[in-house]
C-alpha cells in the first residue's frame, strides 16, 4: 500500500506496536503511514471523557509511535470544529454514541462544561487532533 492510515484508532488497539509493525510490513517501499489521534485538550474529548477518558490510551499510542523504530517525519496539531444547532443536538449525538439513554447528570455536566455558551446557536466545539506522518526506510536492501 502507498498509504496506511490509522484514523482515530491506534489508541484503541490492544497491541498498537503490532499494528504499526503490520502497517510497515504491508507498506510499499516509498509509502507512508499516517496516524491521526485525538488530543485530550480538545472540547470534544473533554465531553467524551465523561463516558470514556482516553488519556491513558492516547498516551500509550504516543509511546507505540516513539518505540516503532520508524521516524516521525512530520507532526501537525490542528483544531477541527464541530457545529451543533444547539445543546439539544449535542445530547442527540452523545447519548446514542455511547449507547446511553438521556442522563440528567451527564446533561448537567455538559451544560456546566459549556457554561454561557450552552445557549449559543449554533454551538461550536473544538476538537484538537494530532496527525503523525511516518515514512519508514526499507529495513534492508531486499526491501527496495
Amino acid at each position: 500500500f502507498d498509504v496506511v492510515f490509522f484514523s482515530l484508532s491506534l489508541h484503541h488497539h490492544q497491541d498498537g506496536a503490532r499494528a504499526l509493525k503490520e502497517a510497515r510490513r504491508v507498506l510499499a517501499p516509498d509509502g507512508v503511514i499516517l496516524v491521526l489521534e485525538p488530543d485530550m485538550r480538545g472540547e470534544v474529548s473533554k465531553l467524551c471523557a465523561w463516558y470514556n477518558d482516553e488519556t491513558r490510551t492516547i498516551s500509550q499510542a504516543k509511546r507505540w509511535l516513539a518505540a516503532s523504530g520508524m521516524p516521525i517525519e512530520e507532526q501537525r496539531e490542528f483544531i477541527a470544529t464541530w457545529s451543533f444547532k444547539g445543546l439539544g443536538e449535542i445530547f442527540d449525538w452523545i447519548f446514542p454514541y455511547y449507547s446511553e439513554q438521556y442522563d440528567q447528570e451527564a446533561a448537567n455536566f455538559i451544560q456546566n462544561f459549556l457554561g454561557p455558551r450552552a445557549h449559543e446557536r449554533p454551538l461550536t466545539l473544538s476538537d484538537r487532533l494530532t496527525l503523525y506522518l511516518l515514512k519508514p526506510q526499507p529495513e534492508n536492501e531486499n526491501d527496495q
